[in-house]
């Protein structure tokens, strides 16, 4: 039989009587006191039951311990901080990650999983914004109320410049890469060199790419309008086809410059609001380069559609990096 005598450890800090356990303990806050073990630790304690990150309440674990986060966001934050501390092994982490969630959302965007998560993104903060006053949508959302003047006023400047280049759509605001061309070589230009738009980013290259290429002897951007008969609706619309060019040998081209996907029958189920709208498209497309290949062809002209294959076989697109191959599981090093 041992000699060695136990000694009570736990002490109720609210009359001082000690408690050879902690069940113990508990039990008597409860039964004597009229109070929970968590709340008698947050109130007549020191223990520690805020989050490291944020500073909010964390949850009761046991005794006197809780947790030192208070969700996985905050948990998070410091297993990120920690793994920077290796930066060979955060550089693994970042990659991997990377890979995953660009796999991920290219197999939600076939699927069309996609298009749904937004659209239930943004209906739930529509409904979430509708039924705030004007005071939580701004305390909320906005900047503005933690903010110097000079803060705001420089916010608004750079604001104003950056919303010339964006367009509305049904979810808001987004940024656009059209906008509107400086053609550095006026004598090439066939039309008002003043009134060159661009579309997209590699119409913008494109232009940029005639401008200063020396086969080329002239070129114009939506000058040439062709009519056209839409199977949907049976109507005559006008078509401006991309770009016009006409090259030092004499031949000259009517360009559009479109993604290869739209080029193709479109795929998918065709029950869906995304395939039917494709399908439009392509319908649509379809009637308008046979119009323009006809216009061409009387005029003896070429018409041509030039891809993103196309775009990066010229050198016009820069070739996109190659996809990420999946890096082999992280094991960690015996010490």
């Amino acid at each position: 039989m041992s000699d060695t005598i136990y000694t009570p450890t736990t002490t109720c800090a609210i009359c001082g009587k000690t408690f050879s356990s902690l069940r113990g303990l508990s039990f008597h806050i409860s039964k004597t006191h009229g109070i929970d073990i968590e709340t008698y630790y947050r109130q007549y304690t020191d223990a520690s039951s805020t989050c490291k990150e944020c500073g909010a309440d964390t949850t009761h674990l046991w005794g006197d311990t809780f947790r030192d986060h208070c969700g996985h966001k905050c948990s998070g934050i410091a297993k990120r901080r920690k793994l920077r501390e290796d930066p060979e092994r955060y550089k693994t982490f970042v990659e991997k990650v990377k890979h995953n969630m660009t796999k991920e959302w290219s197999d939600r965007e076939k699927s069309g999983e996609k298009e749904r998560i937004l659209n239930k993104s943004y209906n739930s903060r529509a409904e979430i914004i509708s039924q705030m006053t004007d005071e939580e949508r701004i305390q909320t959302y906005s900047r503005y109320h933690t903010m110097t003047p000079e803060a705001i006023e420089k916010l608004n400047e750079k604001g104003a410049k950056q919303l010339q280049s964006m367009k509305s759509t049904e979810r808001g605001w987004v940024k656009t890469y059209s906008g509107k061309y400086k053609v550095k070589n006026p004598k090439k230009y066939k039309g008002d060199p003043t009134q060159a738009f661009y579309r997209s980013r590699w119409e913008l290259n494109v232009m940029r790419w005639l401008d200063d290429h020396t086969d080329v002897k002239a070129w114009s951007s939506e000058e040439v309008v062709v009519p056209y008969r839409y199977d949907v609706d049976g109507r005559v619309h006008r078509y401006f086809v991309d770009f016009f060019v006409e090259y030092s040998s004499g031949q000259k081209l009517l360009i559009e410059v479109k993604p290869f996907k739209e080029t193709q029958v479109p795929k998918g189920n065709k029950r869906t609001k995304r395939y039917i709208n494709e399908g439009l498209t392509y319908v649509k497309n379809q009637n308008k380069w046979e119009a323009a290949n006809d216009y061409a062809k009387d005029r003896g002209w070429d018409f041509v559609i030039w891809t993103e294959k196309d775009l990066e076989a010229m050198g016009i697109n820069k070739k996109p990096l190659k996809k990420l191959k999946p890096l082999p599981k992280y094991k960690r090093k015996k010490k």
